[in-house]
């Protein structure tokens, strides 16, 4: 998601466009997307043209995803789960 969140963002600076009207591709390292014809980086060397035929990768219909991934998604209590963690490792360790 972090590498999604990053990409989203350098694709509205340097191109103006969101994730709702771009296909972008994965390779596993990058995200990459199609640019007036030509295939650009958003993330290890984010601008430059990348050789289509160089890499291979798959496409996703991302605004289905991010939707469910925003509906899905709940807020967290961060001293909650911290105050859980010390109580196990002192259970532990008294035990």
């Amino acid at each position: 998601m972090q590498l999604l969140s990053l990409a989203e963002e350098r694709l509205r600076a340097s191109f103006g466009r969101s994730l709702g009207n771009a296909v972008l591709f994965y390779d596993g390292k990058d995200i990459l997307v199609e640019e007036q014809g030509v295939v650009v980086s958003l993330i290890t060397q984010a601008g430059q043209a990348v050789f289509a035929e160089t890499v291979q990768v798959a496409a996703f219909p991302l605004r289905p995803w991010t939707e469910e991934a925003h509906r899905l998604a709940a807020p967290v209590n961060i001293a909650s789960i911290r105050a859980r963690r010390l109580a196990a490792q002192a259970a532990r360790h008294t035990a």
